[in-house]
């Protein structure tokens, strides 16, 4: 589980998203379906920027092509409150209730995920190993 934002307080490794951090989603690339820290690595043709507000600011990977099977898919991810998702991403609605804040819902859903979306899974990054 990744973001933007601050982690807040789910039960699973929280990565930050910086402003070099990028998917790699270039099936031709070495590090083709990898989260990637581009001060260290290339991140391939047109990655997909992980510092995305609001796209980003609280998500999660669906373990897909774990494998990396070069253009078998990749970067699918479920993100929260978006009117305009990406086309890799599911998207949870925005709440319906006065006294219920997208930020306090998004944090509450990925706090349990599994009661909003049983096909979510934190995937692996690496173990959540700095890239160096």
């Amino acid at each position: 589980m990744f973001g933007v934002n601050a982690n807040p307080g789910v039960h699973f490794p929280w990565r930050h998203a910086y402003r070099y951090d990028y998917w790699d989603d270039d099936p031709n690339s070495a590090r083709y379906n990898l989260w990637t820290d581009t001060r260290y690595f290339d991140a391939g043709v047109n990655p997909e920027p992980m510092h995305n507000v609001p796209v980003y600011n609280y998500a999660a990977v669906i373990a897909y092509n774990l494998a990396r099977v070069p253009a078998a898919g990749s970067a699918i991810s479920c993100t929260w409150a978006m009117a305009n998702p990406p086309e890799d991403a599911f998207a949870y609605p925005k709440p319906t209730s006065s006294r219920s804040s997208a930020g306090s819902s998004q944090a509450a859903i990925l706090r349990s995920p599994w009661a909003s979306c049983n096909r979510v899974a934190a995937a692996p990054w690496n173990g959540y190993r700095p890239f160096r």
